[in-house]
C-alpha cells in the first residue's frame, strides 16, 4: 500500500451485476472490484461525491447483498479516454 492509498482493505476484482437505488430512481451497473468496506461500480450516470444510495450486488451464485453506501469519488471520462471506466467509488455505511 502506498502512502497515498486511503483504502483500509484490499479490493478483489469482481464483475457482478449491481442495482443502485438513488433519490433519482433505479440504475443498473456492475461492480469492477469490491472489498469489505467499498467498491467501484461501473455505471452510465455516476452520482456525485457525498451522495448516498442503496446498492444491491448479485454474486455469481445469485446471492444478493444489499449495502447502504456513500459516493467517495466519481469518474466520467472523456469519450476518447478508455483508461478508467465511467463509474464511482463507494464506501459502505454500517
Amino acid at each position: 500500500m502506498t502512502k497515498l492509498e486511503k483504502r483500509q482493505c484490499f479490493r478483489t476484482v469482481a464483475t457482478w451485476p449491481a442495482t443502485m437505488i438513488t433519490p433519482q430512481g433505479f440504475q443498473e451497473g456492475e461492480t469492477v472490484d469490491i472489498s469489505p468496506d467499498g467498491a467501484f461500480v461501473s455505471c452510465p450516470k455516476p452520482l456525485k461525491p457525498g451522495e448516498k444510495l442503496s446498492l444491491i450486488v448479485t454474486s455469481p451464485n445469485n446471492y444478493q447483498f444489499q449495502y447502504s453506501a456513500q459516493v467517495v469519488w466519481s469518474c466520467t471520462p472523456r469519450q476518447n479516454d478508455e483508461k478508467m471506466p465511467r463509474g464511482m467509488g463507494v464506501m459502505f455505511i454500517f
